[in-house]
């Protein structure tokens, strides 16, 4: 797979079209090198990095959310509460709220074709 670094000059990456997402099992089909991008849009201007980190090194201080480093790796999310499925992590992303009552994590107006694409985002991230 080729790899470049993400505009915020963090530890982020992107796949480049028609590549293997590492760990997937997906080729171009199930995880497109648009869909990667437009999920590492999402996660700029939804607000996620207002929360989150995913940056494998030591998380700065005064985050709020988890550090979502191997986030596409991990067997659980939610604090451990939540299969790490495709379809548990989309509606996690979409509704937090509705799936675990009391959750920091806001609805910030997921849509349904939005959550997919950080879902694929936050999977190449191992």
């Amino acid at each position: 797979a080729v790899f470049s670094e993400s505009p915020a000059g963090d530890s982020l990456k992107t796949a480049s079209a028609g590549a293997k997402v590492e760990g997937t099992g997906q080729g171009a089909a199930g995880a497109q090198a648009s869909e990667l991008a437009e999920g590492e849009k999402l996660f700029l201007t939804k607000g996620c990095m207002g929360c989150h980190s995913l940056q494998a090194a030591k998380a700065p201080k005064g985050l709020i959310g988890p550090n979502l480093a191997n986030v596409g790796s991990r067997a659980y999310i939610a604090a451990g509460w939540l299969r790490n499925t495709d379809e548990n992590l989309e509606r996690w992303i979409r509704e937090p709220q509705a799936m675990k009552k009391g959750v920091l994590m806001p609805n910030l107006g997921v849509t349904v074709e939005e959550s997919r694409a950080l879902r694929a985002y936050l999977r190449a991230h191992k």
